[in-house]
């Protein structure tokens, strides 16, 4: 009895990177295409050290997607899909600026492209997704 418990441990095991990995969104295929949440404006620290605003670096604003669940990606260089997460760095496509700013705070929708797994200092979330459309569903 202890034998069959471990061989189904160490197949669970063997077998798990696989199931994590086909819950995830592929960057590669464009994916996720539509994420929903709630905006938000931070500040983080950015040049020259990336560490702290107080004590030098330059504050550099982004807007978070603040998601329900969490989410994977894989498809990239810069993917983890071992790493779970549920916040996305998103940046606004043409004329969207006035939008983003009008919605902090509140829930919405965005279609992305040009999705892809962080890479630099000033990425801000596991996932960076530039934003084509973004709808306000709710007044809250």
């Amino acid at each position: 009895m202890k034998l069959i418990l471990m061989l189904g441990l160490a197949i669970f095991l063997v077998g798990a990177p696989q199931i994590a990995s086909a819950n995830c969104f592929d960057v590669s295929k464009k994916e996720p295409a539509v994420l929903v949440g709630k905006l938000q404006f931070i500040i983080f620290p950015g040049p020259p050290n990336f560490e702290d605003v107080k004590n030098g670096d330059e504050p550099e604003g982004a807007y978070i997607l603040k998601l329900g669940n969490e989410i994977c990606i894989e498809g990239d260089e810069f993917a983890d899909a071992t790493k779970m997460f549920n916040v996305v760095h998103l940046v606004p496509g043409d004329g969207l600026r006035k939008d983003f700013r009008r919605l902090v705070g509140k829930s919405i929708k965005v279609n992305l492209y040009d999705q892809y797994g962080s890479h630099t200092g000033h990425h801000h979330a596991p996932l960076v997704a530039w934003v084509k459309q973004i709808k306000l569903l709710s007044r809250r």
